[in-house]
């Protein structure tokens, strides 16, 4: 279940639920939206990073799921 920040459990589990929830379907759009933000919210402002290097790869394959979704018309 997503938490009222937006995360589902911790970032790591929140980007995989993105990435999860993007090859699923798209009906889930406002979680999904939660949940981008919550980790845009954690991302490093300086160097762009997550929380470690596993984190970090998570979350940029959740961001280039959805990036694919957009640009081949599918949301």
């Amino acid at each position: 279940m997503q938490s009222s920040d937006g995360t589902w459990v911790d970032l790591d589990t929140t980007a995989m639920t993105i990435l999860a929830l993007n090859c699923a379907d798209n009906s889930s759009n406002s979680a999904i939206s939660k949940g981008f933000q919550a980790l845009l919210l954690k991302q490093s402002k300086t160097t762009y990073q997550f929380e470690n290097m596993y984190t970090t790869a998570h979350a940029v394959q959740a961001m280039l799921s959805q990036k694919y979704l957009y640009q081949n018309g599918t949301i």
